[in-house]
């Protein structure tokens, strides 16, 4: 957005352009000089148009809406790159230069478009965990952690684990990893294999008997 550069003094808007190549935006001029830019609805809402007089609190309201438009803008487009929670986004906005209120309202708009929605991509999160072959505790934890709502986290990973034998997919995880174990002693894969087990949420009773069915009794 560029900035209004009357020196605060009152002046006139000379000119509302349509912009090309950002549909439905329009391009404002004070006193000749370019000022910035808005959706032409937002202008029509602050009663821009050609011989209104531009006052300090004028300016200071299209500022206000700018910054808004752009950050708006900015979040659909780093939407379009992969979903994100309001918390994600408003940080995001905020390393892009989009900060405080203006990013925070941006991402209220987004939300109530439904462009925004924590609990989807807590299910999709959540989906992604079991496909890794995450038991459900590593994947409400693994939530918590990218920080989720705790309750939004436990209904994520509880829905997604819903029908999910948690043995057959430990046995699966256990003999894809041994097929690149080659050459290891079985007492030291035999750790290595609980210990994945376990990063991946696996209560002690499945691991042991994923391990057994895997890699046989354990020797004393």
């Amino acid at each position: 957005m560029e900035r209004q550069g009357n020196g605060g003094r009152a002046g006139v808007v000379t000119s509302v352009r349509a912009m090309v190549g950002r549909p439905g935006w329009v391009s404002l001029c004070v006193d000749r000089r370019r000022v910035g830019a808005v959706p032409a609805d937002a202008a029509g809402r602050m009663g821009i148009v050609v011989g209104a007089e531009w006052s300090v609190a004028k300016s200071a309201e299209f500022a206000r809406e700018a910054a808004y438009q752009d950050a708006v803008h900015a979040g659909i487009g780093m939407l379009r790159q992969m979903e994100r929670t309001a918390a994600e986004l408003v940080e995001r906005l905020g390393g892009k230069g989009h900060g405080g209120e203006a990013a925070t309202r941006a991402v209220d708009e987004l939300r109530a478009r439904g462009l925004v929605d924590d609990a989807r991509v807590a299910a999709a999160r959540a989906g992604g965990g079991v496909r890794r072959r995450m038991a459900e505790p590593a994947i409400e934890a693994k939530l918590i952690g990218l920080g989720h709502d705790p309750g939004e986290a436990r209904r994520a990973a509880a829905e997604a684990a819903r029908g999910v034998d948690p043995c057959a997919e430990a046995e699966r995880l256990v003999r894809a990893r041994l097929a690149m174990a080659k050459g290891e002693d079985w007492a030291r894969i035999r750790r290595r294999m609980a210990a994945l087990l376990a990063r991946n949420g696996y209560e002690e009773e499945v691991v042991r008997d994923v391990l057994r069915t895997v890699l046989g009794a354990e020797e004393d």
